[in-house]
């Protein structure tokens, strides 16, 4: 809805990088809400938004289930994209190969 997308433009202005991304929890709760909503017309374009490394770990077998999961929920009808917050000469040592896991994600999302 328009009043939900204020409220996550909202929030997400104020979010400062700190590492911490639950990538598991994140796209569980996703593959769940888009399975759960009755809409059998709507699609989902999907944008994931990390500054770093999936914490806890998870190992890129694991996250690209996890993505195919997402996606096919409702075939055809789902795309994740995927968004690096933050500098890559940021704070942290792991931005490289996290800008690659988040760009592996959105080639499997098709976004």
């Amino acid at each position: 809805t328009g009043a939900g997308m204020a409220t996550a433009l909202g929030s997400y202005t104020v979010i400062n990088a700190g590492g911490n991304t639950p990538y598991s929890q994140a796209l569980n709760m996703l593959r769940s809400a888009i399975a759960n909503d009755g809409d059998a017309v709507s699609s989902y374009a999907v944008a994931f938004i990390s500054d770093g490394m999936p914490n806890p770990s998870i190992s890129d077998a694991n996250l690209a289930t996890l993505v195919q999961d997402v996606v096919k929920t409702k075939p055809g009808k789902v795309s994740l994209s995927t968004v690096y917050f933050g500098s890559p000469n940021a704070y942290q040592n792991d931005a490289p190969s996290a800008i690659a896991r988040l760009q592996a994600m959105a080639l499997i999302g098709g976004g």
